[in-house]
């Protein structure tokens, strides 16, 4: 079977921070499926695939590609997974799961993701490709209908706010150690994904010192650095999570 390729965004460190590539990471990383990074920036995402697909059909990553065929978008992405490696552990186990993982989605991406993204998003333009800045601030800049040093100017109220949209989680985490349960599912992936992708970048801690989250976080970057499937060493290099300092244990 020819190995199944990852295209993915990455920075001039070449790491990658797109929390949708990462979530794709983890699901690959549990099915046990082996794969070669195709790192490209913004600029090359369109030309992934040309002369085998449509010029229009890629306008984001992650994309896979397998024996042949282009999957582009993570949950075509996820679902496509299961319904071409069924002898694999799904990622879905049932219709049930696979609607409350999209539940789950929709909720991260309207209550979490956005302040965390415009908490760190000068980091991010900071560790873009050189070529590709202007292209990003102008973007983001429409996107947010203000610069992107005045979006950076509020990172502690967007840190807030994210801080405070964690509760349900929080509250979930509370009896079991993943919110799958007893392993990992992909509403676990989604939401490492983000705290994985953006940890290489950002110069504020996401979380409190004293977050009860901090330990579910550090058990997916756990998985994170056990991503032996790619040959690139971004897995093994967490340096956000690793100097995230714990409060001073109390004094009786």
């Amino acid at each position: 079977m020819p190995p199944l390729k990852l295209y993915e965004l990455d920075n001039i460190e070449g790491e990658s921070t797109s929390p949708f590539v990462w979530r794709i990471k983890f699901a690959l990383q549990k099915k046990g499926i082996a794969y070669d990074n195709a790192p490209t920036g913004f600029f090359g995402i369109p030309r992934i695939g040309r002369g085998r697909i449509g010029s229009d059909m890629v306008k984001t990553v992650p994309v896979v590609e397998h024996d042949g065929r282009f999957v582009s978008e993570s949950w075509a992405i996820a679902e496509w997974l299961d319904e071409a490696f069924p002898d694999l552990p799904r990622l879905f186990s049932s219709p049930a799961e696979l609607a409350m993982g999209k539940f789950f989605d929709k909720w991260f991406g309207t209550a979490v993701l956005p302040p965390m993204f415009r908490s760190c998003v000068y980091q991010i333009f900071e560790h873009v490709r050189p070529e590709e800045r202007e292209y990003f601030r102008a973007t983001r800049e429409r996107m947010f209908k203000q610069t992107l040093e005045a979006v950076a100017a509020d990172s502690d109220m967007y840190i807030a706010r994210m801080r405070e949209a964690l509760l349900p989680m929080r509250l979930a985490l509370r009896r079991d150690p993943y919110l799958g349960g007893d392993q990992p599912n992909y509403a676990d992936h989604i939401a490492w994904g983000a705290f994985v992708g953006f940890s290489y970048i950002v110069e504020k801690p996401l979380l409190a010192p004293d977050d009860p989250l901090h330990a579910w976080v550090e058990r997916g970057t756990a998985l994170a650095k056990a991503c032996s499937f790619t040959a690139r060493t971004a897995c093994a290099r967490f340096p956000y999570f690793r100097s995230l300092e714990r409060p001073a244990p109390r004094k009786h």
